[in-house]
């Protein structure tokens, strides 16, 4: 061998070291924390923690929801319990129409009970505060409290925290994303984006209504936060806008456009994955002349504690429909009555896979955020019957885009069931209108995996500097620098200045002229 050839072979060995140690590098140590028991939620973010796995990472997740399939790399820890399973846990009958304020209250209670009591006590997030792992990154969900999010300083790691709706009024602060209530509708305000004064102004006190309660249920937390991992820890507020990068479960598409800052990427359709063909025998029923209505009121919801007069008015509704078919999620396989000929009950519904099917006409839904986004996605119209949280304004926003129509829980009866579901379902307009969405939902340069796969590595390769690189320099100024209110003062007190500075000049003007002319008088 000549000494060039062995040059040659001494150059490759050394790239190859290289190009593994390269490689180990960006594989992380990543520890995420996901304490809410709402399976819906863990659905949106379980695509990305698979991928990142996939990806060559360390994760450690503590969640609800641990895999029945171990994967490489991907390590559960359950911190749940029996009452804790998100599905079939909602009783119909406590969706009433009722004030905002009393929805927001039990909403910010449930999570200091179970994300900050329960959560923070299991064992196994005792032993994490107990750890001295050492972790390249936290990836947690806001929510309703930021209880977890101290192990980020804890770890002395970036924090990414992702949101599984739209993003809320409350958590615009810490994003310093814009939130104008003039056009940006609260999500549970359930209005339009094209408001009139009087929505504008109900808007507006529905953003700083939602901003108080945060403040006082984020006190509330903190306390109890203090309590496990310190006096020291840092305020949950500044922490979580410390944030490295935030994750929102929306697209332009599926909810409206709007201004988002570097830090801020909508991940809109994680969750989605590839159309399955159904079991033999409900692609067989499935087959058919006339079409298949699907409803499902979503994974949370128990459907038994409809009221009688309800469901009565919902299957008289679909008898009349025959031939169309109706595939219906309900919690058992059975119902206490003899169902139409047309109707069939299913109890766990692969929904993805039911609404891309091509017999599928018309989907009847809660208006969720996934389910929504699940029908633009296969091109399907719905009914949106909202029950809680952003469900309201889901449905309202894809309303105003000519997706479907809303029809509220409590005023359901027949006439007003069947009206809705005969628009929907046989004037052509919202068909046309879910296919066009679709297509403008689906071109996109990478899949949505990929893009948030990216984002989250991003942060992590650059760590030491994504906070100086990606934040606006908006999020270091104060209430009053941030609506230029010293200026608006400094400019209106010029204008007093320069006002009464020609109000004096004139008045003096005016008795040098008098005195002028009077003396003028007396010379005469």
């Amino acid at each position: 061998m000549n000494f060039f050839g062995f040059q040659m072979i001494i150059f490759c060995l050394v790239l190859f070291i290289e190009t593994c140690v390269s490689v180990a590098s960006d594989h992380f140590n990543i520890l995420a924390l996901f304490p809410y028991a709402g399976k819906s939620h863990f659905d949106v973010v379980e695509p990305l923690l698979d991928e990142l796995a996939l990806r060559g990472h360390n994760l450690s997740v503590y969640s609800h929801f641990p895999k029945k399939e171990s994967l490489v790399n991907y390590h559960d820890f359950y911190i749940g319990s029996k009452s804790s399973k998100g599905i079939n846990v909602i009783d119909l009958n406590s969706v009433k129409e009722s004030y905002q304020l009393v929805k927001m209250i039990g909403f910010f209670e449930l999570g200091l009970e179970q994300v900050c009591r329960r959560g923070l006590l299991h064992p196994h997030i005792q032993n994490l505060l107990k750890s001295t792992d050492e972790y390249d990154l936290v990836i947690s969900e806001m929510f309703h409290t930021d209880c977890f999010v101290p192990f980020a300083e804890k770890f002395q790691a970036p924090l990414v925290l992702v949101r599984t709706s739209a993003m809320a009024a409350w958590l615009s602060a810490r994003t310093a994303n814009p939130h104008n209530p003039s056009y940006v509708p609260g999500t549970t305000s359930g209005l339009p984006t094209r408001m009139s004064f009087a929505q504008r102004l109900a808007n507006t006190l529905d953003f700083v209504l939602y901003n108080v309660l945060y403040q006082i249920y984020n006190a509330k937390g903190e306390r109890l936060a203090r309590q496990y991992f310190g006096e020291a820890m840092s305020p949950l507020q500044s922490t979580a806008a410390r944030a490295s990068l935030f994750l929102i479960n929306s697209h332009f598409v599926s909810q409206y456009a709007k201004p988002t800052l570097p830090n801020v990427k909508e991940i809109g359709g994680l969750h989605l994955k590839d159309a399955k063909p159904l079991h033999k025998d409900l692609e067989s029923w499935m087959n058919g002349e006339y079409g298949v209505v699907y409803m499902n009121l979503g994974s949370m919801i128990k459907p038994s504690t409809m009221d009688k007069d309800k469901r009565d008015a919902f299957l008289r509704v679909f008898a009349e429909l025959h031939p169309v078919k109706v595939l219906l999620r309900w919690d058992s396989s059975e119902m206490e009555i003899v169902l139409p000929q047309n109707v069939k009950l299913i109890e766990w519904a692969p929904q993805n896979d039911i609404l891309h099917h091509p017999n599928v006409k018309l989907f009847i839904g809660h208006a969720g955020m996934l389910g929504i986004i699940e029908a633009i996605h296969a091109g399907i119209p719905m009914v949106m019957i909202p029950m809680f949280g952003d469900q309201e304004s889901n449905a309202m926003i894809s309303q105003e885009k000519g997706l479907g129509l809303v029809l509220q829980y409590y005023d359901i009866n027949y006439d007003s069931l069947n009206l809705t579901i005969r628009e929907v379902l046989f004037k052509k307009k919202y068909s046309d209108t879910a296919k066009i969405l679709s297509q403008a939902f689906r071109d996109r340069p990478m899949t949505v995996r990929e893009e948030a796969a990216f984002w989250v590595e991003y942060v992590a390769r650059h760590r030491q500097t994504i906070n100086s690189l990606m934040h606006t320099p908006s999020r270091d100024l104060y209430f009053h620098q941030y609506f230029l209110l010293d200026v608006l003062a400094f400019l209106a007190s010029f204008l007093v200045m320069t006002l009464w500075l020609i109000s004096m000049a004139a008045t003096k003007i005016h008795r040098l002229f008098g005195t002028l002319q009077r003396k003028h008088l007396k010379t005469q």
